[in-house]
């Protein structure tokens, strides 16, 4: 169409617009690379472990309102029974209070006894993935020894971080030594077992 009403392009006509449309095309492409390269290193700073941690540890530090549906060490009872619903799984890992739970003996945070998700005299996997590498004593023959087996510190998409095991196991501490003073540990108004 432009042939007729502007008559034949010369062959260096051609050449030159074909050469700006591949120069074009190669900025666009190098455009597009550029800001699919930066966006995956922002990426990579967002899920760096030590800015996770960071995060982790400011949202640690917030003690009223509200905090996000993290693993968390919980240092009182108002905190345990305030606890997200993460946290509250890994809380009933305890053996004590699940047991507890079981049997309907606590306030719970109001939630039916099917929110534990495994039969009794099955292996807990919220259980396993906090004692997994954990050193023990054995009470028998006074030996300390450990049992990590690969896997067991994911559970339900969550991979229990080194920092996290800690967490729960000191949570867990509070809870045992709640429990041992006959208070509910999932009783807003810190009621007695």
């Amino acid at each position: 169409m432009s042939a007729v009403a502007y008559g034949r392009r010369s062959r260096d006509s051609v050449e030159r617009s074909v050469s700006r449309l591949r120069r074009f095309s190669r900025n666009l492409r190098d455009g597009v690379l550029d800001k699919i390269d930066r966006i995956e290193g922002s990426i990579k700073r967002y899920l760096d472990e030590d800015i996770s941690r960071v995060v982790r540890d400011v949202n640690k530090r917030r003690k009223r309102g509200y905090r996000d549906d993290v693993i968390m060490f919980l240092e009182s009872r108002e905190e345990i029974a305030d606890c997200q619903p993460r946290m509250r799984r890994w809380a009933l890992a305890n053996r004590r209070l699940g047991a507890l739970f079981r049997q309907q003996r606590l306030d719970g945070w109001g939630a039916a006894p099917e929110f534990l998700d495994f039969e009794p005299g099955e292996r807990d996997p919220y259980y396993v993935a906090t004692r997994n590498g954990v050193v023990e004593k054995d009470e028998e023959s006074g030996i300390f020894y450990s049992e990590y087996s690969y896997g067991d510190c994911e559970v339900d998409g969550d991979v229990l971080t080194a920092d996290e095991q800690l967490d729960v196991i000191a949570t867990h501490d509070i809870i045992d030594d709640l429990l041992d003073q006959g208070i509910d540990p999932t009783s807003p108004l810190g009621e007695l077992l």
